[in-house]
């Protein structure tokens, strides 16, 4: 079961649109966005790890592909499964956050 931690204060900067947003710089983890449905079924397995009954496929496709920016994926670097050079997409993610904009 993934435990919370508190985001340490070291940020680094990332674009969006006209916008900066802040990402956690964390040893051994890199953060990375929502790519394509090759991700789906991480973003669902880890998003329904906390849920008391699941969201339907549908509902996970509105959010990604209306806001796929505001999906990051906390992704290890040290993956021994997905190999040293293997692109943040391929390795399998280990936290995820979800969002929209109103």
């Amino acid at each position: 079961r993934l435990h919370h931690h508190p985001i340490p204060l070291i940020m680094t900067k990332t674009a969006f649109e006209d916008k900066e947003i802040n990402l956690p710089e964390i040893d051994g983890i890199e953060f990375v966005n929502y790519h394509n449905e090759e991700q789906l079924n991480d973003v669902m397995r880890l998003v329904g790890q906390d849920l008391s009954e699941p969201y339907s496929i549908f509902t996970y496709r509105y959010f990604l592909h209306r806001w796929p920016q505001l999906c990051i994926l906390a992704v290890p670097t040290d993956d021994k499964n997905a190999g040293e050079n293997s692109e943040p997409q391929k390795r399998r993610p280990i936290g995820c956050v979800v969002c929209k904009i109103d």
